[in-house]
């Protein structure tokens, strides 16, 4: 028994390692929808593997191997390793989980001689995680990834890259979109592009603009931000304007990146975006934002 369910929570394990050589090596996208389809595959199989013996419990069977992967995925986000967005630990603990179970239980039936219902398992669950990646994994995205507020912006100074101040005040009497990037940070390098084709759609429009808030982190020389940023944003061709952080955007409520702050002609910040995942319709809630406030007599 004790071999067995050692056997359990190493092929989970195992599993769990190859999702992580994934994210390492870039094979594995910066798309929660591609997650989750890759996870509920890999763990059916696993839970496949170890359905072997007609007379175990598949239900108890599958909950070791999930728990092979999802205890120590649990002390990763715990201790910020890994797996901090809170949508990406969800998906993964519940896919990860149901797969295995569902594994299991078709290799259970299999071996049960009932072929067919083994097969139904197969499908039924392959067609549920593709509904979930599909039409579920969006919506959660943008709900827990997103914050509507009316709140009004505490004092705060970004510097151009001439080296002029670009504070609250100066910004005031537009629609401003800020985008806190960092050149180190991966998940920012994926999401400008699609903030910078969002700019270029309004860029005839003076009621709105666009700032690339480069925040390198505490204590970053401006000469050297501001060269790394000028450097990549040729190479990415990118034409947001750039502006390096004077330490104000922990005081915007800003302690991740990437993040969006959409702040309002009146100078209240109006919409709060975190994180970055290729499937959400980023360009779709971002224009909606924007076009409410410049309709609207007090954005």
């Amino acid at each position: 028994m004790l071999k067995s369910t050692l056997a359990d929570l190493s092929t989970g394990f195992a599993a769990l390692v190859l999702i992580l050589v994934g994210f390492a090596t870039g094979v594995l996208p910066q798309n929660l929808r591609t997650q989750v389809i890759v996870v509920s595959t890999l763990f059916l199989l696993a839970g496949l593997l170890r359905g072997v013996a007609a007379s175990q419990n598949s239900w108890i069977t599958g909950v070791w191997v999930g728990l092979g992967a999802d205890v120590p995925v649990c002390i990763m986000a715990v201790t910020g390793a890994a797996f901090t967005s809170t949508p990406h630990l969800i998906a993964f603990l519940a896919m990860s989980m149901l797969a295995s179970i569902a594994g299991t239980h078709a290799r259970r039936l299999w071996r049960l001689a009932q072929p067919r219902a083994s097969v139904a398992v197969g499908i039924a669950w392959i067609a549920v995680s593709l509904s979930i990646a599909q039409l579920f994994v969006p919506v959660m995205l943008e709900r827990m990834s997103s914050a509507r507020l009316k709140q009004m912006a505490p004092p705060f100074s970004f510097v151009s890259l001439d080296g002029g101040q670009i504070t609250n005040q100066s910004l005031r009497g537009r629609v401003n979109v800020l985008a806190f990037w960092a050149t180190w940070c991966v998940p920012c390098r994926e999401e400008l592009p699609r903030i910078n084709a969002l700019y270029g759609s309004f860029a005839m429009n003076s009621n709105v603009a666009f700032l690339a808030v480069d925040s390198e982190g505490e204590g970053a020389d401006f000469e050297t931000s501001a060269a790394k940023a000028r450097e990549f944003f040729s190479k990415a061709k990118l034409s947001i304007p750039i502006a390096v952080d004077n330490d104000s955007r922990k005081s915007l409520g800003v302690h991740g990146l990437p993040a969006l702050l959409i702040i309002d002609r009146q100078g209240n910040i109006r919409f709060i975006h975190t994180g970055y995942d290729g499937s959400e319709n980023l360009e779709r809630i971002l224009k909606k934002q924007i076009t409410e406030l410049l309709s609207s007599p007090d954005g």
